[in-house]
């Protein structure tokens, strides 16, 4: 039986290469431990920390960095698209190592052993301060627009 953890050998390179250059972290979560492994580099430019910075009894994660006040949303998302059996995509905020808060995207699919029970996320996690902080920009020169709409 093939899982889905199984690559044929001549595309091992091309997923190597695709994680590599993905402009956001890459990671493999054991929902059973809370360890979480990372496939590529890009958790320090994302967050501004090491794997070794963010990890206690070998167990690593940047929970703590995400926003208290986002927490119980977020857990309540994950577990419903646990339980419903759907990608799990969020958006939270986190506090930087230099102190910036951050906004995030993360998107991931469950595994299931064959129980049905959830025993991994593979997923994706981008920076999305930039498109939020656009966003918001769009929302004040909407509202200045009318505003001085409302004038004339």
């Amino acid at each position: 039986m093939k899982t889905s953890f199984e690559i044929p050998a001549n595309e091992i390179n091309s997923y190597i290469s695709l994680t590599k250059n993905l402009p956001g972290i890459a990671y493999k979560l054991n929902l059973k431990s809370g360890h979480m492994d990372f496939l590529n580099n890009m958790l320090t430019p994302v967050t501004g920390y090491k794997p070794s910075e963010l990890t206690k009894s070998g167990i690593c994660s940047f929970k703590n960095l995400i926003l208290q006040e986002d927490r119980k949303k977020l857990d309540t998302e994950i577990r419903n698209s646990l339980n419903k059996k759907t990608i799990v995509n969020i958006e939270y905020r986190l506090r930087h190592k230099n102190g910036k808060i951050i906004f995030i995207n993360d998107r991931g699919k469950p595994e299931y052993d064959k129980t049905g029970k959830p025993v991994y996320v593979n997923g994706v996690t981008f920076d999305i301060t930039g498109r939020k902080e656009s966003e918001e920009k769009f929302k004040r020169i909407n509202r200045t627009y009318a505003l001085l709409s409302q004038i004339n």
